[in-house]
């Protein structure tokens, strides 16, 4: 068997690399043949965003955000579901637990710009705690105490320049003991007063709830998405705050 020449195999290459050529359809086929019209959905960043409720019914809301994006929302997809109601210090009683975080003024003395209120079934929403915060949140521990009581190792010489110049603060849920001042009960016969700023304090109270009969058009709402891609009819939501403007005892009894 002869092999074929050199010159067989130059003349066919061009031809077979035509027949390649001519069955692939050219770009313009190929955009034509893409669903027109077909765009990404728009996304919700994961850290958090506030939107404003656009139009709602009892298990279906949809949220606008500033960028005129809308985002359908199914009371089936929404991990955490509370709203916030303001509230008064006049409000208070023993039933409910108070939630503070603000500046470490010293002798049990926390100041604070906002409260958040828990009743009922929201109280699960917390714990009681109290907790000594440095830093970037860091939590002030008896192990903290302890280390620098046996070697001499101060926990604030371990933080960064940035976590330095961060002043101390109080991170407290408890229930009140006293309305005036405020002073919130934090076991073994001790409190915290609770001082606000010399601009006021606002408070809120955080409930809980199962659809969305007490949310209206307007409403604000912040949202925090999960990492679960979102269903064909509504995004998912690990969770969904409700930012109302009456206090909850004018809505409902």
């Amino acid at each position: 068997m002869t092999r074929p020449s050199s010159n067989l195999i130059i003349v066919l290459a061009p031809a077979v690399l035509g027949l390649l050529t001519l069955s692939q359809p050219p770009a313009q086929a190929q955009v034509m043949q893409q669903p027109v019209g077909l765009m990404a959905p728009p996304q919700m960043p994961a850290q958090g965003e506030w939107l404003q409720v656009l139009t709602v019914t009892d298990r279906w809301l949809v949220l606008e955000n500033e960028r005129g994006q809308q985002f359908p929302v199914s009371a089936d997809a929404v991990g955490t579901f509370a709203m916030r109601w303001p509230t008064s210090v006049d409000r208070l009683d023993e039933a409910c637990l108070v939630e503070i975080t603000g500046l470490d003024l010293g002798s049990n003395r926390v100041g604070a710009d906002h409260a958040d209120v828990y009743r009922g079934a929201a109280r699960n929403l917390v714990t009681p705690t109290i907790q000594h915060l440095f830093g970037f949140n860091r939590v002030l521990t008896l192990f903290d105490i302890q280390r620098q009581n046996l070697l001499g190792v101060n926990p604030y010489n371990l933080m960064s320049p940035q976590e330095m110049q961060m002043p101390r603060r109080i991170h407290v849920v408890a229930q009140p003991l006293n309305l005036n001042p405020l002073q919130l009960g934090v076991g073994g016969n001790n409190f915290v007063t609770v001082v606000p700023v010399p601009a006021g304090m606002s408070m809120t109270e955080v409930t809980t709830a199962g659809s969305f009969r007490f949310v209206r058009p307007g409403d604000l709402a912040y949202v925090v998405t999960t990492p679960q891609s979102p269903t064909p009819r509504s995004v998912v939501l690990s969770l969904l705050m409700i930012l109302k403007d009456v206090p909850l005892d004018q809505v409902a009894p």
